[in-house]
């Protein structure tokens, strides 16, 4: 009987591993970023399944702050990014135990059941970058009409209706020397996963990033994987 893994068979190994440790580094990556301004006058606000980061620059002076999602009404993102940390630690999680069934008896014996495994994985895997996208426009403005020193989710139009959807960001400084962008009636993060705006001269951008592109470069390696060992395993005899 043979005992050792084809060469297709490690590649798979390798790649399933590759897409596992993708995966988790995704967690401590940015998924999302709002950017207001240009040059020397820049706010930005980036998002991550375990933190909110409010990044500035104002006249070549730069601050970085770690805050929570909910000092600025974000509420529905920390959610969101909990759910989506939930779907990439069990896909993780599932292709862990893939890989160890691949080099293990129990693997090789009933070859249906890692590619089974890792077809499960690569559906939690995607599930996260997806849900992401359809359902973080709709959830960016569900919490109350809070604001931070640099920044508010949610704007109130005063007019007895409730909260305005929107989005606005001000910049650091004495009071009067900043300015502040408010897309409570204009496309923003709120409208649209991905987009760009110009309001008061002010150019808005927004947008996935690094994490949010690895979470789907990391389930097409388990995928890819998943498939070459399907081949290799069948011809591998069994024991």
């Amino acid at each position: 009987m043979h005992l050792n893994l084809s060469r297709s068979s490690d590649v798979a190994f390798g790649l399933i591993l590759v897409g596992a440790v993708l995966l988790l580094s995704t967690l401590s990556l940015s998924w999302y970023t709002t950017s207001l301004g240009s040059g020397s006058n820049v706010e930005r606000e980036t998002f991550s399944p375990t933190s909110l980061l409010l990044w500035g620059s104002q006249s070549g002076s730069a601050y970085s702050t770690p805050t929570a999602y909910s000092a600025i009404g974000l509420q529905g993102v920390a959610a969101l990014y909990q759910t989506v940390a939930w779907l990439i630690l069990t896909a993780a999680l599932l292709s862990a135990i893939a890989a160890f069934l691949l080099v293990s008896k129990l693997g090789r014996t009933r070859r249906w059941l890692v590619p089974a495994i890792l077809v499960l994985a690569v559906v939690f895997a995607l599930a996260a970058p997806v849900y992401a996208e359809l359902a973080q426009p709709g959830v960016i403005c569900s919490g109350p009409p809070v604001g931070a020193p640099t920044a508010v989710a949610v704007s109130n139009n005063n007019s007895g209706s409730g909260p305005t959807c929107g989005w606005a960001i001000l910049q650091p400084g004495p009071p009067g020397s900043g300015y502040i962008f408010n897309s409570a009636n204009t496309p923003g993060p709120q409208t649209s996963f991905v987009g760009a705006n110009n309001a008061s001269g002010q150019p808005l951008v927004w947008g996935p990033s690094i994490g949010w592109y690895m979470a789907l470069v990391a389930p097409a390696l388990i995928g890819g994987g998943a498939l070459l060992y399907f081949r290799a395993s069948r011809r591998i005899a069994p024991p």
